[in-house]
C-alpha cells in the first residue's frame, strides 16, 4: 500500500490523473501476482470507463481503438517517468527529506471527491525519505485558483523519524464555490516546513467529475451553450427516449454526385429558419460522410477530426463523421423527410455502407425539431438516434460552432467524452441549449411521477422493477425484435420485483406493465 500511496502522489504531482486505489487481500489472483512472486512490487492500473469496468490496458493494445484513451495512456507514462526521476534522487544520510505521499478529502457528500458548492477536509500525509528525524514539521497550503477559498490553510505533524510517514489529524480545508465547472482542475502549492529544511511541492485536484449518467456541456468555456443528454441520462428531465422514424420509404433520397460530396437543401418554409449558436439559416448542407451543416456548405471533407477543431466543417452536426459510400452498389442510401405535424426535419442514413470496408454498415439519423419547440436561447433542438452500432471505431460524434473553437465532441475514434454513452443500437443523444436539471422537476414545470421505473439501468446482473401500484400486475420484457423474452408479475401488496438478467443477451430491451399502457427501455451490458 505505501508502494501505490507514493505512486498516487507522483501522479498528483506531475500528470493529470486522479488515482482512486483500490486495495485487495489476494494478491495470486490478480493480473500482477507474477510480479510479487519473483520479488517486485506492483499495482495494476486501470481506467475506470464505462461499460467495461474494470477495463486492463496491455502492451498489445492498439492505443485509440475501442475504449483505449490516449490521454490516458499519456498521463500513465508522465506519472511512471516521474515516479523514476523522483527515485533516482539520492537519499541524504544526514537530513531530513520530506515530500507529499497522500492527499485525501473528506467532503459532506460523503464520496471522498471534491465537488462544486462543498466545504471538503484535506489530510495530507507526509513522508520523510531522508535517514534523520524531522522536527516540528508543519504544511501551509495555497492557490491561485479563484474558485477556491482556503479557510483552514495550515496542518501540523510533530516529528518525523527517518523513512517514516506521517498524517495530520487537523486538515487544512477547502470552500469549493458552486459556479466551479465539473471536472475543473485547481493547482494547489504546499509547503512543507521542518526546523532543518523547507520543502516545496504541489498537486492538484480535480474538482466534480461527469458520470456516463450525466450530459456533456460544450465548451471549453463556462458557462456552457448547448448540453448533449443520451437517453441514459435518466436522472436529467431532457434525457431523449429513442424512438426510431423510418423514413426510407417516404422521404427524399439524395443523390450525391461523389460518395464525399455535399447537396443543400432549402430548409421548407414551413420549418422555419434554422437557428444553431445564436445564428439562423434558410438551408441545410447534407454530406455523403455522416455530418450536417446549417446554411450553406460544399466543402467534402472525409477525414473526422475531433471537436472544436479548425480541421471540421464551420457549424457541424457531426452524428457519424466518417469516410461512408452512400449508394455503394445501388444500396445505402441518405434520405430527408419534412415532418410537419411533428414540427421536425428528419435526415436518415439508411444502412449506408462506409468506404473501408464496404461490407459495414450503419443506420442513424438527426432529428431537428423547428422553433415550436422551445428553448432558452431560442435555438433548434437535435436529436442524433442509432439503430445500429457496427461501426463507430474511426469516427466523429459531436457538434461545433461557427468559430470551430466551441464545440461537444461525445466520441472521436473510439474514444467517449466523460459522460458520454457509447453508440449502441437504441441509443439517442438530444443536443439542446436547456440547462440540466436533475430528478422530475424542471424550472418551474413539474412532470408526472413515473410509473414504472427500472434501477439500476443500465443493469448487468439484476435490475429492480418499481411501480407506484400496489397490486397484482404483469410484466412484460420484449427483445428489440419483439420477441417476449421474459415474464414477471407483482403481487398484491408489493410494488417492485426482481428482473434476473444474468441469461439475457447485452442490449436493449423494453418493458411494458400492465395493458402495455406503461413502458420503460432496459439496456443490459457486460
Amino acid at each position: 500500500e505505501p508502494f501505490v500511496d507514493w505512486f498516487t502522489a507522483v501522479a498528483d504531482t506531475y500528470a493529470l490523473l486522479p488515482v482512486y486505489k483500490r486495495m485487495v487481500s489476494d494478491n495470486q489472483n490478480s493480473d500482477h501476482g507474477p510480479f510479487w512472486n519473483n520479488g517486485y512490487l506492483a499495482f495494476c492500473g486501470i481506467e475506470d470507463f464505462w461499460p467495461v469496468n474494470p477495463y486492463y490496458h496491455t502492451p498489445g493494445d492498439s492505443i485509440g481503438a475501442g475504449y483505449n484513451n490516449n490521454d490516458f495512456c499519456t498521463q500513465v507514462t508522465k506519472a511512471g517517468v516521474a515516479g523514476l526521476a523522483i527515485l533516482g534522487q539520492p537519499v541524504p544520510a544526514n537530513r531530513p527529506l520530506l515530500g507529499l505521499l497522500r492527499v485525501q478529502v473528506s467532503d459532506f457528500g460523503g464520496n471522498n471527491f471534491p465537488d462544486p458548492g462543498e466545504s471538503v477536509a484535506v489530510y495530507f500525509t507526509l513522508k520523510n525519505f531522508g535517514m534523520v528525524t524531522a522536527h516540528t514539521v508543519y504544511a501551509r497550503l495555497g492557490t491561485s485558483d479563484t474558485l477556491i477559498t482556503i479557510t483552514t490553510d495550515s496542518s501540523w505533524f510533530g516529528d518525523i523519524a527517518g523513512s517514516e510517514t506521517a498524517t495530520t489529524s487537523l486538515p487544512c480545508r477547502l470552500l469549493i464555490s458552486p459556479q466551479t465547472p465539473r471536472e475543473h482542475l485547481a493547482a494547489f502549492q504546499l509547503t512543507i516546513v521542518a526546523q532543518e529544511s523547507i520543502f516545496q511541492t504541489g498537486f492538484n485536484l480535480q474538482i466534480g467529475q461527469y458520470l456516463v449518467t450525466d450530459p456533456i456541456p460544450d465548451g471549453p468555456r463556462w458557462p456552457p451553450r448547448y448540453w448533449a443528454y443520451d437517453d441514459i441520462d435518466t436522472g436529467y428531465a431532457r434525457h431523449p427516449e429513442f424512438s426510431w422514424v423510418e423514413i426510407n420509404t417516404t422521404g427524399n433520397r439524395i443523390e450525391f454526385g461523389h460518395n464525399d460530396s455535399v447537396r443543400v437543401i432549402p430548409l421548407p418554409a414551413d420549418f422555419g429558419p434554422l437557428r444553431f449558436y445564436g445564428q439562423s439559416y434558410d438551408s441545410l448542407s447534407i454530406s455523403a460522410d455522416g455530418w450536417l451543416v446549417p446554411g450553406f456548405y460544399r466543402t467534402p471533407n472525409y477525414q473526422n477530426q475531433p471537436l472544436p477543431s479548425s480541421g471540421a466543417p464551420p457549424r457541424v452536426i457531426a452524428v457519424n463523421w466518417d469516410d461512408l459510400y452512400p449508394g455503394y452498389n445501388s444500396t445505402g442510401y441518405v434520405y430527408w423527410l419534412f415532418d410537419q405535424p411533428s414540427h421536425r426535419l428528419i435526415v436518415e442514413y439508411d444502412s449506408v455502407p462506409y468506404y473501408t470496408p464496404r461490407t459495414l454498415r450503419d443506420k442513424f439519423q438527426v432529428i431537428i425539431y423547428d422553433t415550436t419547440v422551445t428553448t432558452p436561447t431560442g435555438d433548434n433542438e437535435i436529436i442524433f438516434q442509432y439503430l445500429t452500432a457496427n461501426g463507430y471505431s474511426s469516427s466523429t460524434v459531436g457538434i461545433q460552432d461557427g468559430t470551430r473553437q466551441i464545440g461537444i465532441q461525445c466520441l472521436y475514434n473510439g474514444g467517449y467524452a466523460h459522460g458520454a454513452a457509447p453508440v449502441a443500437p437504441g441509443r439517442a443523444i438530444r443536443f439542446t441549449t436547456i440547462e440540466p436539471a436533475t430528478g422530475i422537476a424542471e424550472g418551474r414545470t413539474r412532470l408526472p411521477a413515473r410509473t414504472l421505473t427500472v434501477s439500476p439501468n443500465p443493469a448487468r446482473l439484476y435490475a429492480q422493477i418499481r411501480l407506484n401500484t400496489t397490486g397484482t400486475t404483469r410484466l412484460a420484457l420484449y427483445d428489440r425484435s419483439g420477441r417476449l423474452v421474459r415474464s414477471l408479475q407483482t403481487e398484491a401488496g408489493e410494488n417492485s420485483v426482481r428482473l434476473d438478467c444474468r441469461n439475457l443477451q447485452p442490449g436493449v430491451y423494453f418493458l411494458q406493465a400492465g395493458n402495455g399502457s406503461y413502458q420503460e427501455k432496459l439496456l443490459i451490458i457486460r
